[in-house]
């Protein structure tokens, strides 16, 4: 599940078909209130400062809070630090970890003025084997009432659907989406499409994807298995077509994450691996725009691979061209 802090004004529609490939597409169209595609990633704080990005994230991976009582405390305990709401430290209340990063993002600047960034959270809860019923157990505690799940079947599709209307009603200005975790999407593309209908995807705001979770250099190495995950055009054309096909079967666009950011003047060495999506999404941003993605998002997905800060000012200058050129309108 993956949601974007930060941000209100959210008003996205689907371009008719006919019109969509022939640069179709209104002013009037908003996601996140941007009218063009947000360009962000994990960074630094210096790296957030030196181009106008528009967005920040961060992964939060870890178990669940095991009571409620996690919740209601005002202060953490230092027991409790494995549990991602008490990361920032005993000295803080649980969920200072988001609310302070939601607050650094949107005190950015570039060149010296104001820029305010949204902040988008992944966040993976692994669940222990054995902890009970789905949609039942989710309420309680602080923020949400143990009625808002009550009425949900008690199956995943309830829990999904729990957990964006719980997101909608104590969040009102963040938008919350589902990961598109569909990987034989090749040759079940129907089937995805199924599914996240019957999860509630269309009363969600927008589904998530991540492009690679490693720089294509780095899987290419014998030792990492020797795999070709450099773009093609065609195996661009066919995730985008992909990526298109899934924001129009529930009607919301696409945000794409954990894009590589490695670049072909890398050495494949330590944190520098070659990859060429960076510079293949910036040269084909109509493209991006036509599948009705909303936001690309760039970032390692592992310590080894090219960050911002190691691939030579790469994204940093294809994002300030990028703004530079005006931008691309969402369609």
């Amino acid at each position: 599940m993956f949601a974007a802090k930060g941000g209100a004004n959210q008003q996205w529609q689907l371009v008719p078909a006919g019109s969509v490939g022939s640069g179709g597409g209104s002013s009037a169209t908003r996601f996140m209130g941007s009218s063009t595609v947000l360009i962000g990633g994990s960074m630094s704080d210096a790296s957030a400062t030196a181009a106008p990005f528009d967005v920040r994230y961060a992964y939060v991976h870890s178990q669940p809070a095991p009571s409620s009582d996690y919740y209601s405390a005002s202060k953490c305990q230092d027991a409790w630090k494995s549990w991602w709401g008490c990361w920032s430290g005993s000295t803080t209340a649980p969920g200072t970890y988001v609310t302070w990063w939601d607050s650094h993002a949107a005190q950015a600047t570039y060149k010296g003025s104001p820029r305010p960034q949204k902040f988008f959270w992944t966040w993976c809860s692994a669940r222990p084997r054995g902890s009970g019923r789905l949609g039942r157990r989710s309420g309680g505690g602080r923020g949400h009432h143990p009625r808002d799940c009550g009425s949900q079947e008690n199956s995943a599709a309830g829990l999904s659907r729990c957990l964006i209307a719980m997101a909608h009603k104590y969040a009102p200005n963040t938008a919350v989406g589902f990961h598109l975790s569909c990987w034989d999407w090749q040759n079940n593309t129907r089937g995805c499409t199924e599914d996240y209908a019957n999860l509630g995807a269309r009363n969600a705001d927008f589904p998530v994807a991540d492009v690679s979770d490693r720089d294509a250099g780095w899987y290419a190495q014998p030792a990492h298995g020797g795999h070709d995950n450099f773009w093609t055009d065609r195996k661009a054309a066919a995730s985008l077509g992909f990526y298109k096909t899934m924001a129009e079967s529930v009607g919301k666009p696409v945000v794409l994450w954990q894009i590589p950011v490695g670049n072909m003047a890398q050495n494949n060495t330590l944190n520098h691996y070659k990859d060429d999506k960076v510079d293949w999404f910036f040269a084909h941003m109509d493209q991006v725009a036509n599948a009705h993605v909303v936001g690309l998002l760039f970032g390692a997905g592992q310590q080894e691979q090219t960050s911002v800060e190691t691939d030579g000012g790469n994204l940093i200058n294809k994002t300030i061209a990028h703004h530079n050129s005006g931008g691309t309108a969402l369609k």
